[in-house]
């Protein structure tokens, strides 16, 4: 994520990147917390301002961030770019269309969405919506192969039908699951642009985040 990270503190912002626990089964149970753990980081060492906390991943980071932010009221925006989310539906169709794909990722998540379906809404941002009440940006290529759009597409309907005014979706024409683009290469600067002008939107200091516009 450097193309994110630093451009984002060329421009001012206290960055903290953090990486993925080493890949185990259930792993992503532990995701969340960690988000939380580096909030607390920031906030305890004074390196963050607690009224203008941000939440920033892509993929499995997107779901994660998703599912911090209904969890910790001190995030105060999230971001989550090319995000899974509703996994369940998403292996269900991947034991369609690649099951090879799908036996991997079964076993990285430790069972079948048929024989453990509590743990796949635990990992699910979809099902967090009702408790997210920030201002939420989700960003997705239109040819993402890994993650569909629609995934990005199915948590904006489910923010907005739970009254959340202040998400947003950015859908990159042509751009797959890490930005690429067939004919343009990897299109890291618009995408960046985005985030920058969503973090001055929802961070202003002179402005509630109530004044945010989805």
């Amino acid at each position: 994520m450097s193309w994110l990270a630093e451009p984002l503190a060329a421009s001012g912002y206290t960055v903290l990147v953090q990486g993925y626990r080493p890949r185990a089964v259930r792993h992503q149970m532990r995701d969340v917390a960690d988000v939380r753990n580096a909030v607390s980081y920031l906030l305890e060492s004074g390196k963050g301002d607690p009224n203008r906390i941000a939440v920033v991943g892509h993929s499995r980071g997107g779901s994660a961030s998703l599912r911090a932010a209904a969890e910790d009221a001190r995030i105060k925006s999230t971001i989550a770019l090319s995000p899974p989310i509703d996994i369940a539906r998403y292996m269900n169709a991947l034991r369609e269309h690649s099951p090879s794909r799908f036996a991997m990722l079964a076993e990285a998540y430790g069972a079948r969405p048929e024989d453990d379906p509590d743990y796949y809404r635990q990992i699910s941002p979809i099902f967090y919506a009702p408790r997210i009440t920030m201002p939420v940006l989700l960003i997705h290529g239109t040819e993402d192969m890994v993650a569909p759009k629609e995934n990005s597409e199915w948590m904006y309907a489910a923010l907005t039908r739970n009254s959340n005014s202040n998400a947003s979706l950015e859908l990159i024409p042509g751009a797959g699951h890490f930005f690429e683009h067939r004919f343009r290469g990897y299109l890291f600067a618009p995408v960046s642009n985005l985030v920058r002008q969503w973090l001055e939107r929802t961070l202003a200091r002179e402005a509630p985040l109530g004044d945010a516009s989805g």
